[in-house]
């Protein structure tokens, strides 16, 4: 969910600049101030971040609201398949120090780590050697659980 809340902050900019075009602040322009998508986007997210609010002490769940609004994060050429490998992860913790967890997982998401970076790396070479996109491929043996302990 961290990883979709940064991807439609991502598009939500994305969205409005194109709406926008040529002006400098591109929320306010007169053809996104009301778009409903932009607001229908808003309040989803708007409820995520109130789930998280309940599940976190205050300095934990700002630090990781600050994480996930950066502006200069983008999910453009993003390596998804490291969200995958930070899900698997995630479901074998043990569920009662899950939520401990997430603040890890929202840095590694945002700040691209040497694991990050070498997964990058493996991953673009196999598309370019394959002649395919990096979002066609997949890691061996990694498999999301038949039964997820919630």
């Amino acid at each position: 969910m961290l990883f979709v809340m940064i991807a439609l902050n991502d598009f939500v900019k994305l969205y409005a600049q194109k709406r926008a075009k040529r002006n400098f602040d591109i929320l306010f322009n007169k053809h996104n101030i009301w778009d409903e998508s932009i607001a229908y986007t808003r309040v989803f997210q708007a409820e995520v971040v109130k789930c998280l609010k309940t599940l976190f002490a205050k300095s934990i769940f700002s630090r990781i609201t600050n994480l996930i609004i950066r502006d200069y994060i983008t999910v453009d050429k993003y390596i998804t398949q490291y969200v995958d490998i930070l899900n698997v992860d995630f479901l074998k913790i043990n569920k009662e120090k899950r939520i401990a967890s997430i603040l890890g997982i929202a840095k590694k998401l945002v700040i691209h780590n040497n694991e990050y970076k070498t997964l990058e790396a493996g991953i673009l070479k196999s598309a370019k050697e394959f002649k395919c996109s990096t979002h066609d491929l997949e890691i061996n043996g990694l498999e999301y659980p038949d039964e997820i302990e919630w």
